[in-house]
């Protein structure tokens, strides 16, 4: 929207500023021209005039030699007394001084030659349309030719801008009917270019939405209904059971049943909530060592080790009593990214929990720094995941065919990880570590 009120205010200033000194100076310049002209026009009466009055003024018969000039000429002589001239003092001492007077009328102009000789002057005359010819319609023509100039310049400025609002209307009417893969294209020259990249982002979060229900749906439909199953199967059993023993094992099942059930609907809510959350995205510098550590320190395994590699280091395992390795060196300890600590605590912990869920024995965590941000490795030496399957895990309630039933969890955890990630401007890859041979999972989040 800058871009579009910032062209708006510059089209309108170089339209009346612009445009307004451009005619100007041309409609000037036609009036210099004009008045040339005009000067031209009154030097040639001046020349033929005096060339007059001095063959009239040797002349011993003026009037005589008048009889001879043309009537039907444009320019008409005339002898007249000196004594009836209605002029001021000053025009009459200026006559007598320079033998000429210019007078000019609407009409006509009118040049008056002093004949000292016969006391009397010669008046030449010329019609105004003659002398000065500046018909009324050029100051038409001009005042046509500005506002003509000017809606040109403005049509100009709007058809880019019509264009692009239709663009987005048509692109919106498809969003409307159904279409949610409809984008609009950015243009490299848009006036409403903030306009558009907001409503793809509108339209980016309504499709994650919409797909996020269905998700949603899927998952209580199929995770629900095998606990569902199970208490069921287990009320009808307990109904026709009534060994004491026999009976408190249904219990148990049934309960844990029912705790299967709650931890996935708060896992429902939780992911449900993201969505309000991203209105609360408080971004900080954070430094990432500590916040690995400490991450390290929740996960405390007697059979897998945890170790957190530097890009100036090697790791160093610290015991197989808690199982984490670290290398934490003095010139990387102040690595930082630019995030919500919450956030990106959350975001580190699923990673983490996810690659030791998987892991055989050992996880690998590497920082690396670049110019523009850090990158982060996660990695594993469990099995891997497919190629195929890397880009359907990230989606919520997703989980790899191969592990469905050998790791406990719901799917959420990589879901969750790639909206905070998109909320960060970060971007997730996922590919096999050459060293373990597992899953490697790298992060990239800008400082």
């Amino acid at each position: 929207m800058r871009w579009l009120v910032a062209s708006l205010f510059a089209a309108i200033l170089f339209a009346t500023v612009g445009l307004g000194w451009l005619f100007d100076t041309i409609y000037l310049q036609y009036i210099d021209d004009k008045s040339n002209k005009q000067s031209d026009v009154v030097s040639v009466m001046e020349q033929l005039g005096g060339n007059v009055s001095q063959l009239i003024n040797s002349s011993n018969t003026p009037d005589e030699l008048l009889a001879n000039w043309p009537n039907v000429s444009d320019y008409q002589l005339t002898l007249q007394s000196v004594d009836n001239m209605p002029l001021p003092k000053p025009l009459l001492k200026q006559f007598f001084d320079e033998n000429r007077l210019v007078l000019e009328t609407k009409e006509h102009i009118e040049i008056s030659f002093y004949l000292p000789s016969h006391h009397q002057r010669l008046v030449l005359t010329a019609p105004i349309s003659h002398a000065v010819n500046e018909p009324r319609s050029s100051a038409y023509l001009f005042t046509g030719l500005f506002y003509f100039t000017l809606l040109m310049l403005m049509l100009l400025w709007l058809n880019p801008l019509i264009k692009r609002l239709l663009i987005l209307r048509k692109t919106a009417k498809a969003f409307g009917e159904g279409n949610l893969e409809q984008r609009v294209k950015l243009g490299s020259v848009s006036y409403i270019r903030d306009l558009e990249f907001e409503f793809n982002r509108m339209a980016q979060r309504i499709d994650d939405l919409v797909s996020d229900v269905k998700l949603l749906s899927s998952a209580v439909s199929h995770d629900l209904r095998t606990p569902l199953s199970s208490i069921r199967f287990g009320i009808d059993t307990l109904q026709e059971v009534e060994e004491p023993e026999l009976r408190k094992r249904f219990e148990q099942l049934i309960s844990k049943d029912v705790d299967s059930m709650i931890e996935l609907v708060e896992t429902l809510l939780n992911y449900a909530r993201l969505d309000q959350a991203m209105l609360n995205i408080d971004k900080s510098k954070v430094s990432l060592i500590p916040l690995i550590n400490q991450i390290f320190d929740s996960k405390k395994s007697d059979t897998k080790t945890l170790s957190l590699i530097t890009d100036v280091g090697t790791s160093t395992d610290i015991g197989t009593d808690t199982g984490i390795g670290t290398d934490i060196s003095t010139s990387t300890a102040e690595l930082e990214v630019f995030a919500d600590r919450g956030y990106l605590l959350m975001l580190l912990n699923n990673l983490i929990q996810n690659a030791l869920q998987y892991a055989t024995s050992q996880v690998t965590v590497t920082i690396k720094q670049h110019d523009d941000g850090c990158e982060i490795i996660i990695a594993d030496d469990g099995a891997g995941i497919p190629e195929s399957e890397r880009e359907n895990i990230l989606k919520p309630f997703i989980r790899g065919d191969k592990t469905r039933s050998a790791v406990k969890g719901f799917g959420i955890g990589l879901a969750i990880v790639t909206r905070i990630l998109h909320w960060h401007d970060g971007r997730l890859e996922i590919g096999q570590d050459e060293r373990l041979s597992g899953a490697k999972f790298t992060v990239f989040l800008p400082h």
